[in-house]
């Protein structure tokens, strides 16, 4: 036997340890209703979930159509740094016009 309706069973017997069924029912019904709410609250999260993995993946796909136009407008930011500089990945992060190469 599940140990919810144990618990059900044990909480309906009156002193006496007669079966009230009216409040076993009621008690179950609660249960249900309970696990009805948690179930919507679940789905609900989940479809939250997937509309901010979905967003997320659009605006990476909108970044990713973009980086080939920002790699062409980056050539000619490095033409005048030493190769040094050009080799640092404090540059390369902080940098608006450099696209880090090494990746």
């Amino acid at each position: 036997m599940h140990s919810v309706l144990a618990s059900q069973i044990s909480r309906s017997r009156s002193d006496e340890g007669v079966l009230d069924v009216e409040a076993l029912c009621a008690l179950v019904e609660k249960t249900y209703t309970q696990m009805d709410q948690q179930r919507a609250r679940g789905e609900r999260a989940i479809a939250l979930m997937v509309k901010e993995i979905e967003e997320a993946n659009a605006a990476r796909e909108a970044t990713l159509e973009r980086l080939p136009r920002a790699r062409r407008r980056s050539k000619g930011c490095s033409r005048n740094m030493p190769a040094s500089t050009m080799r640092s990945r404090i540059w390369r992060k902080a940098s608006p016009c450099m696209i880090r190469r090494d990746v």
